[in-house]
């Protein structure tokens, strides 16, 4: 803004300063000590012909983290580069994955895959919340709907206060269903022995829901990364399934039944969508998200879509990880940019693929900067965006093999 006069000296900064002006940990790495670091390498600045290395401060952690772009511009090869670095930290992690893309990360980090609905992955029926459960019993009557209504809302009582305890959430579904014939006798209801079949009849069709003792909170003790598949679920029982597991992990964290934690989240717009006709279980959600930091969780939310997501979980996410964004979406996140020239925003649409803007609160880093993604060294990424003319041919011969 303002010109230097004719003959005053001019001094090039050396590009090793940009750690210091943007206030970030330098490139402190020791070779036999990969987690000494106080920060987390995920790529690198490029500059006047320089390469400095981007180390993330590690209090980004559980300050959250939006990473945002649209499809094939290297969201979840990012992602993985961040888990090689928690892994390094012996930070425990649990990710949710709709599109399988984290399922050969868990396997190369020493983790554990596991898909939604198995026997080591279901939900206890106690804790999903009255409405969630409802929706599994289709065309109930009012009356079938008041008593198991009724009968649910001890047991979900009874489930929140084990979890306060740290107690298993072992409460048999016989005494549900005992429950709704207690209550349903002591009005004279007409309603109770249908109600009750069909409560058993729900409970019976469903593959996500358990009245045994969930041991998958367990793991997070035992195994640095678990990948929830829930991809092969309609977006209700995706719903439900990180909703009740949110429910669990934030009380049993709360009272310390299970280490800290980073919880990752994949195709987040479809979990924390705007607007206020939301279930119960994306509220349950959010409140988590919100108090989270306060619990020592940190949050990882991957979206293609952040016009679609809650205004509100953005702005949680103190660190932003901006990927090539369509106009929209980048003018939602606008706003949350920091002090990168206007010219900059506006190639952010164009950045080749593998290239983020990342952004961050004063305290966590003071200004906006541009990063190329590293590679990684230990994982393998298998959702590369295919060539679909090479994908035809290959299918052609196999065909013609077979």
């Amino acid at each position: 803004t303002q010109l230097p006069h004719t003959g005053q000296p001019v001094y090039e900064l050396p590009a090793t300063i940009i750690p210091k002006l943007l206030n970030i940990p330098e490139d402190e790495r020791e070779l036999d000590k990969p987690n000494s670091a106080s920060g987390l390498y995920l790529g690198r600045i490029e500059s006047g012909g320089h390469s400095i290395p981007f180390f993330l401060p590690n209090s980004a952690i559980a300050r959250h983290i939006a990473v945002l772009g649209k499809t094939g511009v290297g969201k979840s090869y990012a992602v993985g580069v961040l888990m090689e670095e928690l892994y390094e930290k012996q930070i425990p992690m649990l990710s949710f994955d709709v599109l399988g893309d984290a399922e050969q990360t868990a396997r190369e980090l020493n983790g554990r895959h596991i898909v939604a609905g198995t026997d080591d992955f279901k939900i206890p029926y106690s804790i999903v919340g009255l409405e969630e459960f409802l929706a599994f019993i289709p065309n109930l009557t009012s009356d079938q709907r008041e008593l198991i209504a009724s009968a649910y809302g001890n047991i979900f009582d009874e489930a929140l206060d084990k979890l306060e305890k740290g107690e298993k959430l072992n409460i048999p579904f016989s005494q549900l269903t005992s429950l709704v014939e207690d209550i349903g006798q002591s009005i004279n209801s007409r309603a109770t022995t249908n109600a009750v079949r069909r409560v058993q009849a729900a409970f019976n069709r469903s593959s996500l829901l358990t009245d045994q003792p969930v041991t998958w909170t367990e793991l997070l003790e035992k195994s640095t990364l678990i990948n929830i598949y829930v991809g092969h679920l309609g977006q209700w029982q995706r719903n439900l399934v990180v909703g009740a597991a949110a429910r669990i992990l934030q009380r049993l964290r709360r009272r310390n039944h299970i280490p800290p934690f980073v919880l990752v989240i994949d195709e987040a717009h479809l979990f924390l969508p705007g607007g206020s006709d939301l279930p119960p279980s994306t509220l349950v959600l959010r409140e988590m998200i919100r108090t989270a930091r306060h619990d020592s969780v940190g949050v990882v939310l991957l979206s293609q879509s952040p016009s679609s997501m809650d205004r509100q979980i953005l702005l949680t996410c103190n660190t932003r990880m901006l990927f090539a964004l369509d106009p929209e979406d980048l003018r939602v996140v606008a706003g949350q940019i920091g002090d990168l020239p206007e010219e900059t925003i506006k190639r952010i649409p164009r950045m080749a693929r593998g290239t983020a803007v990342f952004t961050s609160g004063m305290d966590i880093m003071r200004h906006a900067v541009i990063v190329k993604i590293r590679e990684r060294t230990f994982t393998t990424h298998v959702a590369e965006t295919p060539d679909l003319r090479e994908a035809v041919e290959k299918w052609h011969k196999e065909q013609r093999t077979n």
